[in-house]
């Protein structure tokens, strides 16, 4: 979980820290008093509880929710398409109201509804009717999970500009996470690992930066933006990625991908002699340029990504919580919320035990001082949802 929730963006708060703050803390902090106990609710009512994990293929949605449920000791249940249709397309109003039924009796599960949205391609129908499926068949039925407060859930799709605006309305989906290939410094700390244990090539490093990529990318995302006419931007669209933008490609290879990178940069390294230690930006294009392409990635892919990381959204209103623990001497006096403003705090805080809560205005509520030891802070987070 921790190599796949490191996800790309520099600006961005990885997908891991995300769902540390939004899900798993929350839900470790939150006791339930009786497992066993058929009312009891074991997440808190200003906790989230739902999110829509979207972005490109193979960024390992699936396995980071699994992953989740094995953090926090729950049940994990997964729901596809094809639960839905079994009994035919006729009946899927019946099969969603007998699958809502056996969910509303769980509790302490994580419940992943994967790549459902794969119905729209198979009624081959207006890209948007799935959102209208989900707002006329779902949406009640998944406001009633969120109001029970016994389970996790979440939807994983590619196609996050597939669903309509209600889906994220309060009471149904806490959040629209975008999960972003693996961040630069994963893929290049797993590039050097392969070829190490590979070819046997050690202390190499790369010239190249995050910024470089995210540079070409961007420039590609503005190349669409100034094409003028819907047939033009469909045409540039359906093309493969010119060579001019081959370092963009870096931002989207997959986990799986890398195997080939790191044999295709093997194969340029030891062409020379002697062999670098420096991987230049010039051969990283290289072979980033033999890397095969899947049929699936074309302009569109880095275009419907550059989009993807505007569309995050949040529908909650935030409350900070922080975690107590003893620190050592050289612990730092400042709290840093999420927003980045900070509030300035005497060096020694005192408490070793027990948590607190910031308000918007970062005014903080401390109880339970019990010694003047340094303590250092992490912020885990609850949530309130709009009403």
């Amino acid at each position: 979980m921790a190599d796949r929730g490191k996800t790309w963006g520099t600006n961005k708060t990885p997908v891991l820290e995300q769902l540390y703050t939004l899900f798993i803390n929350p839900v470790k902090m939150h006791s339930c008093a009786d497992r066993l106990e058929p009312e009891s609710q074991p997440i808190d009512h200003d906790h989230a509880r739902s999110a829509i994990l979207f972005g490109p293929p193979g960024t390992s949605k699936t396995s980071l929710v699994r992953s989740l449920a094995d953090v926090i000791g729950w049940t994990y249940v997964e729901i596809h398409a094809s639960h839905f249709v079994k009994q035919g397309l006729a009946q899927v109003q019946k099969t969603a109201d007998d699958i809502f039924k056996q969910l509303a009796e769980l509790d302490h599960s994580v419940v992943l509804f994967d790549e459902i949205d794969e119905l729209v391609r198979e009624r081959d129908i207006e890209k948007d009717a799935f959102g209208r499926f989900l707002t006329t068949s779902m949406l009640p039925k998944l406001a009633e999970l969120w109001e029970a407060r016994k389970i996790l859930y979440f939807v994983a799709t590619n196609h996050i500009n597939y669903f309509d605006s209600a889906i994220i309305r309060s009471h149904r989906f806490d959040a629209l996470i975008l999960v972003s290939p693996p961040s630069f410094s994963a893929k290049t700390e797993r590039l050097l690992n392969l070829l190490y244990k590979g070819p046997g090539l050690t202390g190499l490093r790369f010239k190249t930066t995050e910024s470089e990529v995210q540079k070409a990318l961007e420039s590609l995302g503005a190349k669409y933006e100034a094409t003028v006419g819907k047939e033009a931007r469909e045409a540039l669209s359906e093309e493969k990625l010119s060579d001019e933008y081959t370092l963009a490609k870096c931002a989207l290879l997959r986990w799986d991908e890398l195997n080939e990178l790191a044999f295709r940069l093997s194969e340029i390294l030891n062409y020379e002699s002697p062999i670098p230690k420096v991987i230049s930006t010039k051969a990283l294009q290289e072979a980033l340029r033999h890397v095969e392409d899947s049929e699936w990635r074309k302009n569109k892919s880095y275009f419907d990504f550059l989009r993807d990381t505007r569309s995050e959204r949040r529908d909650y209103q935030m409350k900070n919580v922080w975690e107590v623990s003893e620190g050592t001497k050289n612990s730092s006096p400042e709290l840093v919320s999420s927003n980045e403003s900070c509030g300035s705090q005497e060096p020694l805080i005192r408490p070793v035990t027990f948590r607190f809560q910031a308000s918007h205005s970062n005014s903080l509520a401390l109880d339970a001082f019990q010694s003047r030891r340094p303590v250092r802070l992490r912020w885990l987070a609850a949530f309130q949802a709009f009403d």
